[in-house]
């Protein structure tokens, strides 16, 4: 996200000139650091709060969430002087903390993210007061999973539409493009668009994602 860690030139690319924020009580947004780690913005509009969550506790919460509020501050000065947009720009921010837990590896910075805020989203408009999230190696992929499923439960359902290309035709030649359907989680796939043959019309077929 520009708006936070961009230069001002990258900022003002970022204007989102047709978004009125007057319309929104909250806004949510992954942040990624140094091209590598993960952390989340949450802007709790309805207490004028701002949360920042660091996975890794590489910075105090409380003191990025305090950058944060200078940095979105004059986010929406920037796009009133720029494109005479008033929304937010009253809004006197104030930086808050919610207790969460802590990756304990060095690559699951985006599962807690996702993590957090769906968790943050449930409890709208609502403040949580602690996110425990478990950490094991298990639970990470316990973790990895479930969230890969709900992201494609929430994606095209309609039969005639492969999961991974999200077309109904696909490049490949008409006997790759036979669609077949997992038993689990019901989603829809190419063969070709899997690299596999057919399965036998007796047999019961899982993706990878449910095997």
């Amino acid at each position: 996200m520009s708006i936070f860690n961009g230069p001002r030139e990258r900022m003002e690319r970022q204007g989102l000139q047709t978004v009125d924020f007057n319309q929104y009580d909250g806004v949510i947004s992954p942040v990624n650091t140094s091209g590598a780690h993960w952390k989340l913005v949450y802007l709790h509009a309805i207490t004028n709060t701002i949360f920042m969550f660091d996975p890794l506790n590489e910075t105090n919460d409380l003191e990025i969430a305090t950058e944060a509020f200078t940095k979105f501050g004059d986010y929406f000065k920037m796009r009133q002087t720029g494109y005479g947009k008033e929304d937010w720009v009253g809004i006197k921010w104030k930086p808050g903390t919610i207790q969460h837990s802590l990756q304990t590896d060095s690559d699951s910075c985006g599962v807690f993210v996702m993590l957090i805020a769906k968790q943050v989203m449930e409890d709208f408009p609502n403040i949580p007061v602690s996110i425990p999230i478990s950490s094991s190696e298990n639970m990470m992929c316990h973790h990895r999973r479930n969230l890969a499923k709900e992201i494609l439960q929430a994606s095209v359902t309609k039969e005639e539409y492969c999961s991974l290309c999200v077309h109904q035709d696909g490049p490949q030649a008409q006997d790759q493009c036979i669609l077949i359907k997992c038993e689990l989680c019901q989603r829809w796939y190419h063969v070709g668009c899997l690299k596999i043959e057919v399965p036998p019309e007796d047999q019961q077929w899982f993706c990878r994602l449910c095997l």
